[in-house]
């Protein structure tokens, strides 16, 4: 049972669909189809039920698939274990990031990681955190850099920095506000936001969260016109004098357009943290640790 194998059934299970999943692996929906049966046989039980749609596991499949995982896990922290071992910097390294995360993360980090490790054979994952979380688990990453906190006995994590969340404005939009030292722009009244629609992303998201405890701080009930999963959407709308948004200040300064658009610093200098996070169980190689330490450094 060979490595692609594994990796073309755990496919089919996320996908549940075999011209789906053929698609996404480049080969033919025959040809996957005859590798099922091939596996199927060789196991000596059927791994999916046919007769759903999508397809789903059988018990023989979940039992397949969560082996499988542990499989392709085990045998890559092998290898990269067997490499800090002889002193080579062949190995493999899987990090997950959120989508609006990894534009701010990966270009001030890969650069420096890619010239010093330049045979470790990198794959980036961008996704939800809960998805992240539980590719963490299998053993399909080995990093996971996310805007949470998590008490699981599983995980460990580490603090990279802290981000401050700032008011986006329509350009036209001036109010009477307090410069000082200790924020990045001026300090606008908690009175004034009351006064405005804002357009936020949606609820379930840990920044959503982060606002909502600002605006329960303060006591403001806003008016909200819009919820949607995608920062720049909130920001697109602000330059279109749709209404305000809050979000978090280098992340969108570095991958957004800054026209149109006028910022001021939320009272008490609201922060969300940036951690990074690894399985307890999984070997920590020297590229793992490299890389937590640009993270770390590169903030």
């Amino acid at each position: 049972m060979t490595d692609r194998q594994l990796q073309y059934m755990i496919t089919l299970s996320e996908e549940g669909n075999i011209t789906t999943a053929a698609r996404k692996l480049f080969i033919s929906q025959p040809s996957l189809s005859a590798l099922l049966n091939h596996v199927e046989q060789e196991v000596g039980a059927e791994l999916f039920n046919r007769n759903t749609t999508p397809l789903s596991l059988t018990a023989a499949g979940k039992c397949y698939i969560e082996t499988a995982h542990q499989i392709l896990s085990l045998k890559r922290e092998m290898e990269n274990h067997i490499c800090d071992i002889a002193n080579t910097k062949k190995s493999s390294l899987h990090i997950g990031c959120g989508t609006q995360l990894s534009a701010v993360l990966y270009p001030k980090i890969l650069p420096c990681f890619m010239r010093d490790y330049p045979d470790v054979s990198l794959h980036l994952v961008e996704d939800s955190f809960l998805n992240l979380c539980t590719q963490l688990h299998k053993g399909d990453l080995d990093l996971v850099v996310a805007n949470r906190s998590v008490s699981q006995q599983t995980i460990d994590s580490l603090p990279l920095y802290r981000e401050e969340l700032t008011l986006v404005v329509p350009e036209d939009i001036t109010f009477d506000a307090l410069s000082d030292d200790q924020h990045l722009f001026p300090v606008i009244h908690p009175e004034e936001l009351c006064r405005h629609p804002f357009i936020l992303v949606k609820k379930g998201q840990n920044l959503r969260k982060c606002i909502d405890d600002f605006f329960h701080q303060y006591y403001i009930s806003p008016e909200i016109i819009l919820e949607t999963n995608n920062w720049d959407t909130c920001y697109q709308m602000v330059s279109q004098h749709m209404g305000f948004t809050i979000v978090p200040y280098a992340s969108v300064y570095n991958s957004l357009p800054q026209e149109h658009i006028r910022r001021y610093s939320l009272p008490g200098r609201q922060f969300r943290e940036i951690r990074i996070f690894w399985s307890k169980k999984s070997y920590i190689s020297t590229a793992m640790q490299h890389f937590i330490h640009l993270a770390q450094s590169g903030f």
